[in-house]
């Protein structure tokens, strides 16, 4: 928690991915200063991480897929800032 302090007092917002409860990620802004906070694959994030991260966000998932391994669930959030922070269209 010491890191995500640091981190916070810089300027930069820390987001915490969750398995649920937490806002969709692909309806959160992520333009900014972003540290992405990736939990283990069983037990998700620590209490008192997730206590100091800004904004707790959730991948959306729909069928049979009940869950996304902590690398994949880290690629796909990366991908989204990267998404959001980069202006595809222009030339």
């Amino acid at each position: 928690s010491t890191v995500l302090k640091a981190l916070k007092a810089s300027g930069w917002w820390v987001y915490g991915l969750v398995h649920q409860d937490g806002q969709s990620i692909f309806h959160t802004d992520l333009t900014g200063n972003v540290a992405m906070v990736i939990g283990g694959e069983e037990r998700g994030l620590r209490t008192l991480v997730k206590q100091n991260c800004d904004f707790l966000l959730t991948i959306p998932q729909q069928g049979q897929v009940t869950s996304l391994n902590a690398s994949v669930a880290a690629a796909v959030a990366m991908y989204e800032v990267y998404r959001q922070q980069y202006d595809f269209e222009k030339p």
